[in-house]
């Protein structure tokens, strides 16, 4: 073997067998003791297997293998076919064929394909008939050869530019509605987004098999027939509702689960008054008994020697009247929303602040002279000198609300975020 040598000198599979000094017994091969001694196949006895069995196997590999592609080449039924091998080694039924399965009744034109496996060197059999397609393509004579194809006017590359440049429209066309659009037109458009190729719904309850249509499809197969949307109020409010129904969920779940979001809809439409009362004994059972304890306590009840006790006796109190304790209620979920937000803006203000320090870290003396004076001039305000203590006077900038131009915001978001400092 040779480094310039085609691929197909080499019989890798072959190779790889014998490298495997892996028994083939008799026992799995179709050909006799005549294509046996025809391939110089020696046969040994395996002294470890059950009585009563064909314990006779070779390590030639090779020679195996080449006697069942001679049984499969000439001795197989008449009436049969060839199976084939694919490139990963699975036999398949050749061009114009395919396989049946054993629950499958059998078929008009049926025959009995045999093939090789690569892997195992075992005679497969699989029950085969025509494909229809096939068969209806060569009943009207032999097919026209296929026009050469021709180069598309738009290449890739251009259809993606064209992509990135109406992405850039897209948004500055909303850009441009955001305080006028029309209220029915924007829920629609949402819709129309939860469709989109990029976005995926995990634990959506419509369209429970792969052949039933989601309620984002059906929505929009009756908004937008075609392409336009129906400007029914009453259309658009059903299909949002139902989509809304088919996408949240309050299930506590890391994948599929809507999280605080959907808790928030169900305060916007006062699902808390929906809610069953949760005094049985299921749910009761959940509490610990620290926690039985503060919803007795709540309840102005004693408190019991045991949870138990307190079950009961919460359950005795509340009778058939309704009971929802704070935390299986929609309306707490904004107090941890309020809380998350806070967080999240706390965390925006300190990677500004990051990125600030690196900023003023990178500029030298001169760039402070030159900011204060590029804003002094444009400004025009006055430069107020405050003393401090150590001895260093700190220049707080003022000016009047810039024009809105790249420049002047700029400017604006140094006035903002930068001070300038200057030690005696």
């Amino acid at each position: 073997m040779k480094a310039e040598d085609p691929e197909d000198t080499v019989a890798w599979g072959a190779l790889a067998r014998n490298l495997e000094q892996k028994e083939w017994y008799a026992r799995n091969a179709r050909f006799g003791d005549d294509l046996a001694r025809k391939h110089k196949i020696v046969w040994m006895e395996d002294l470890f297997a059950e009585p009563g069995t064909d314990s006779r196997y070779t390590l030639d590999a090779t020679a195996y293998a080449a006697a069942q592609q001679e049984w499969l080449d000439n001795e197989r039924p008449e009436t049969s076919i060839i199976l084939v091998s694919d490139e990963y080694g699975y036999v398949r039924a050749p061009e114009g064929f395919i396989t049946m399965g054993t629950w499958m009744a059998t078929h008009e034109g049926e025959v009995m394909g045999y093939g090789l496996n690569p892997r195992t060197l075992k005679i497969v059999e699989e029950r085969c008939r025509p494909s229809v397609a096939f068969t209806q393509s060569h009943a009207n004579g032999p097919a026209e050869p296929e026009a050469p194809k021709e180069r598309p006017d738009v290449s890739g590359t251009g259809h993606k530019m064209i992509g990135e440049i109406r992405t850039v429209a897209l948004r500055e066309a909303l850009g441009e509605v955001a305080e006028t659009a029309d209220p029915w037109e924007l829920i629609a458009a949402l819709l129309l987004a939860l469709e989109a190729e990029n976005v995926r719904v995990h634990g959506d309850a419509s369209g429970n098999n792969w052949s039933e249509p989601t309620a984002r499809t059906l929505a929009m197969a009756d908004l937008f027939p075609e392409g336009s949307l129906v400007r029914d109020e009453k259309l658009i409010r059903r299909h949002t509702v139902t989509v809304l129904q088919s996408i949240l969920n309050c299930d506590v779940s890391m994948h599929s689960g809507s999280g605080l979001p959907a808790q928030l809809v169900g305060v916007l439409f006062g699902a808390d008054q929906k809610m069953p009362s949760m005094a049985f004994e299921a749910f009761l059972k959940c509490y610990s008994k620290p926690g039985i304890t503060k919803a007795v306590q709540a309840e102005g009840l004693a408190q019991q020697n045991t949870g138990k006790e307190m079950r009961a006796a919460l359950m005795n109190h509340v009778g058939e009247g309704h009971w929802l304790p704070k935390v299986a209620s929609f309306a707490q979920a904004q107090d941890v929303w309020a809380q998350k937000q806070k967080k999240k803006q706390q965390k925006i203000r300190e990677l500004e602040s990051v990125v600030d320090d690196e900023d003023l870290d990178e500029m030298s003396e001169d760039d402070f002279d030159g900011a204060a004076d590029d804003e002094a001039d444009l400004s025009n305000g006055p430069v107020v000198p405050v003393t401090e203590p150590d001895s260093e006077e700190t220049f707080s900038l003022e000016a009047p609300e810039p024009e809105q131009s790249e420049q002047n915001e700029a400017m604006q978001f140094m006035r903002d975020h930068l001070e300038i400092v200057v030690v005696a």
